[in-house]
């Protein structure tokens, strides 16, 4: 019986420092709505040593003012802000051309490694572009801001089955000692 109850407190002590494990680099989602009805929705990965974003997949719906897009790629002229308070631009295509979307997230604090969740900054904006060139600037009459989201981190699997595993180390117990 003594045995049973240092196993579970073991199990629970795991479990509850397991929650706020992170390994890096770290899965994100994104989600918002934009001032013209358009959402936001989707997720990157970013690396807090290595200050890398990847795994980009993101995508916005229509509203009255742009049409909406896919991002799968980091903006080829833009490089990520130092700390990641934000995610760089990102854009739908390869090589820059008329008519394409960028987007830029700003958000409400760094990420780290700890993970989290945060607010996506009402200045962070997607746009369209107007010339193959697809600077930001060139693109207002065609832009639209974030009026509300998030960026919340996904937890990883080890992180839910050892949460898992510590609840039925606990239920097991109980039944034991009920028995």
């Amino acid at each position: 019986m003594n045995r049973i109850i240092k196993l579970t407190v073991l199990s629970a002590l795991l479990t509850l420092g397991s929650l706020s494990a992170y390994a890096t680099p770290i899965p994100w989602n994104v989600s918002g709505t934009f001032n013209d009805s358009g959402t936001l929705s989707g997720s990157f990965i970013y690396d807090v040593d290595t200050d890398i974003v990847s795994g980009i997949s993101i995508t916005t719906t229509a509203g009255s003012i742009l049409t909406g897009y896919t991002y799968p790629l980091p903006h080829p002229h833009f490089a990520n802000p130092p700390g990641m308070d934000g995610l760089p631009l990102v854009s739908n295509w390869p090589a820059p051309i008329a008519s394409d979307g960028f987007l830029g997230l700003i958000f409400a604090s760094p990420l780290t490694n700890a993970g989290g969740t945060t607010a996506i900054l009402p200045t962070s904006f997607e746009g369209q572009c107007l010339s193959i060139f697809c600077i930001p600037g060139t693109a207002a009459p065609t832009t639209r801001f974030i009026t509300s989201g998030t960026l919340e981190s996904v937890p990883e699997p080890a992180t839910l089955a050892l949460l898992g595993a510590g609840l039925a180390g606990l239920g097991f117990s109980r039944r034991r000692n009920n028995a």
